[in-house]
């Protein structure tokens, strides 16, 4: 079975073995044909959202979760891993990634075979969520420590952990497995 896809989707199946018409067409962005079959997808569901990198777009971003996730045979455990996953690195990247201010987070929700995926684009500060070492809770606890711990629960939350810096966007991908 195949789809019809945009090449702005096709960042989607980067991790897929993918069949497409030829290189040329891709470069120019034309329609391409994508054997989701390869990778083991049956794609039901693409949601996306762009809000101001602001503190007050968090409610929003709790919103668009529970719309895109509505009708999906999912646990209540799992629904609030993940939606605790992508609200930290939300409020991560509006914390940190824009020093200045300004600026925006993109958000795709994706359903896959079993699977939530959940990718954030921004054009902050480059930063590789993955290089922050597992914090030492004891001596957080010790010290009275307060935050800290967004990365580290969304790492240990989700199934899948990746981030990757193209084209001047900071990219983090995170898998549930329902």
């Amino acid at each position: 079975m195949h789809y019809k896809f945009h090449i702005f989707y096709i960042s989607m199946l980067n991790h897929c073995k993918i069949r497409v018409n030829s290189l040329s067409e891709l470069r120019q962005g034309r329609i391409i044909d994508v054997d989701l079959l390869q990778c083991g997808e049956r794609r039901r569901s693409v949601n996306s959202l762009t809000i101001a990198a602001d503190f007050s777009e968090v409610d929003n971003v709790r919103q668009f979760f529970k719309e895109s996730l509505h009708g999906l045979d999912i646990s209540e455990e799992d629904f609030f891993k993940i939606e605790l996953a992508l609200v930290e690195m939300c409020v991560n990247v509006i914390r940190y990634g824009y020093p200045d201010g300004g600026g925006e987070i993109s958000i795709e929700i994706r359903e896959g075979r079993k699977r939530v995926i959940i990718e954030i684009w921004d054009s902050g500060v480059p930063f590789d969520p993955r290089d922050i070492p597992k914090p030492d809770l004891e001596e957080m606890i010790v010290a009275g420590q307060k935050g800290g711990l967004g990365i580290y629960l969304a790492r240990e939350l989700m199934d899948e952990f990746d981030y990757r810096h193209e084209d001047g966007k900071n990219i983090l991908t995170m898998v549930k497995k329902i």
